[in-house]
């Protein structure tokens, strides 16, 4: 059996806040119609929205691509136009790239030399070539595919090459002997 209890009208717990409710959504039917209705997304959205999304994706890093390769190809005009003696000497000749290669591979009559660094240019290879000139070794400069490789000649024992190649190495980290 249960007790009765007296005659009392059940009231809602949150009555107050459902009545709060339907106020707002009188106020607001004009302005945000169905707002739970609208802001569903379906399958067919999320797919679009994705190949839309990735789609603009590869056209930027194309976009960044092509920005790039116009950049070096206007350092590369630049380089062309400049020459490569300019930073050399203003009253010195300008030689072509075959004439200076050829020169200082005639330079190369050791058995041991030690390559320091590549250039993609010949002018920044001459400008390293006249900076280890100026401190007393024998550097030169050769062509090798597309690049310039400056080195330092004058080794006819390799134990004469290993030892200045320790000291190079601070400043030229990856440099090394290469028989002649």
């Amino acid at each position: 059996m249960t007790p009765k209890l007296p005659d009392r009208t059940e009231q809602d717990l949150f009555g107050d806040a459902q009545a709060a409710d339907r106020k707002i959504r009188k106020k607001t039917r004009f302005l945000l119609p169905r707002i739970k209705k609208s802001t569903t997304i379906s399958y067919e959205n999320v797919i679009f929205l994705s190949i839309g999304f990735v789609m603009s994706c590869i056209i930027f890093f194309s976009l960044g691509v092509e920005k790039g390769r116009r950049d070096v190809n206007h350092v590369r005009r630049q380089e062309e136009t400049s020459g490569p003696s300019t930073s050399l000497g203003a009253g010195k000749q300008q030689e072509t790239r075959e004439e200076v290669v050829e020169k200082n591979e005639k330079k190369i009559q050791t058995r041991y030399i030690i390559q320091l660094a590549a250039f993609k240019g010949l002018g920044s290879a001459k400008e390293e070539q006249v900076k280890l000139e100026k401190a007393g070794y024998a550097a030169g400069v050769r062509k090798s595919g597309d690049y310039y490789q400056v080195y330092i000649s004058g080794f006819n024992e390799k134990q004469d090459a290993q030892r200045l190649l320790g000291r190079l190495k601070e400043k030229y980290g990856d440099c090394y002997i290469i028989e002649y």
